[in-house]
């Protein structure tokens, strides 16, 4: 079984404790308001509270994705110890910090030509993005190394998707119905609603 390393971005919006408490590194994408700028550490240089006070007082943020370097310096210790990497990335179609990520990548590549990136686009974020590096998580610690890459394939052969409309967590109507039923409708080619097991 080979080592890897479960890597992802500051959009999946779990908890500090959740990424640190499992040795997750990730990318913290940058945001700026009220001509300051900042980078997504999961609310430690500027409390979560104090960034929604400031919206409320009309504070209107603007957003940008993660730079390249960002993925270099994130991808380069665990290739430097030989470890496999999965990244669990941000939507493509929400932000181009998936196009950054295999930049750093092909950097990366170039330093340590044998090192396995593995670069999982999982067309969401927030809570969906969340989840998929929960599960990806699980299957480390279980030692499911060959799980977690399949997990990718799965995501794109289940989804077909142009954009997110919305995430529903919660009672779910219906066939699907039951508890821990996660419901996610997508606009792809016609409306779909899918029902993914994770």
């Amino acid at each position: 079984m080979r080592d890897f390393v479960v890597m992802t971005d500051s959009c999946c919006d779990l908890p500090k404790e959740y990424i640190y408490g499992n040795n997750i590194p990730f990318a913290m994408l940058p945001f700026s308001y009220n001509d300051k700028e900042y980078l997504d550490d999961l609310g430690q240089s500027l409390s979560q509270k104090q960034f929604f006070d400031d919206l409320r007082d009309g504070a209107l943020p603007n957003t940008s994705q993660a730079n390249s370097e960002s993925f270099y310096n994130i991808f380069k210790p665990a290739a430097k110890r030989g470890q496999d990497i999965i990244y669990v990335g941000v939507s493509s179609g929400l932000s181009g910090t998936y196009n950054s990520a295999n930049i750093g990548k092909i950097a990366i590549l170039e330093e340590f030509p044998s090192a396995i990136i593995y670069i999982i686009d999982v067309l969401t974020a927030s809570l969906g993005q969340g989840l998929m590096v929960r599960k990806a998580v699980e299957m480390k610690n279980a030692d499911c190394y060959e799980e977690a890459v399949r997990l990718k394939e799965e995501i794109l052969a289940k989804v077909s998707v142009k954009e997110v409309l919305i995430h529903y967590i919660g009672p779910v109507v219906g066939r699907f119905s039951g508890p821990g039923a996660l419901a996610v409708f997508f606009i792809g080619e016609s409306r779909q609603h899918h029902v993914i097991d994770i």
